[in-house]
């Protein structure tokens, strides 16, 4: 009698790896949720409030949920543990349609203004230390340089892409 031998592959799925500790993990949802804006927005927010204690109340609300959506994306990120953020959240509670259209409008509704204010606000601060206090920078120039700044942006991102 012929000896059969079997052949077994081994398959092993193929995982990120797991490079992130607590304080990546903090600074990561920090960025995500607090970002840039807490630098131009609380003269916005007194003057509309009008009184430091209406202020004072305001961040915290603000701070109170950013906080739930913290905790909804850590809960999120324990029950589906892949990458891909919102997208891939949605594609796999909804399916294929529903994660294109969640990520077609954080792309063009949410990163994109993000990133434009982002570069705006970068701008007004290179700029206002060229001036006096009682002078702002011409709005064009501001404008000319958050521009520059995204296209900037933009082009290192492209080239680490296709180098890396």
């Amino acid at each position: 009698m012929a000896d059969q031998s079997t052949v077994q592959i081994q398959t092993e799925e193929i995982r990120m790896k797991k490079s992130m500790n607590l304080l990546h993990c903090v600074a990561v949802l920090v960025a995500v949720t607090g970002h840039i804006s807490i630098f131009i927005s609380p003269g916005v927010i007194f003057s509309a409030a009008g009184s430091i204690g209406l202020t004072i109340i305001e961040w915290i609300c603000a701070g109170l949920l950013n906080i739930g959506v913290c905790l909804c994306f850590v809960e999120l990120a324990t029950v589906f543990p892949s990458a891909g953020g919102p997208y891939a959240y949605v594609t796999n509670v909804f399916g294929g349609l529903s994660g294109f259209v969640i990520m077609w409008g954080y792309i063009i509704l949410i990163v994109g203004p993000f990133w434009a204010y982002l570069s705006y606000t970068a701008s007004v601060y290179i700029l206002e230390p060229f001036f006096r206090i009682d002078c702002h920078p011409p709005a064009l120039a501001v404008k000319f340089l958050g521009a520059w700044i995204l296209c900037k942006h933009q082009q290192q991102s492209f080239v680490s892409i296709y180098i890396d």
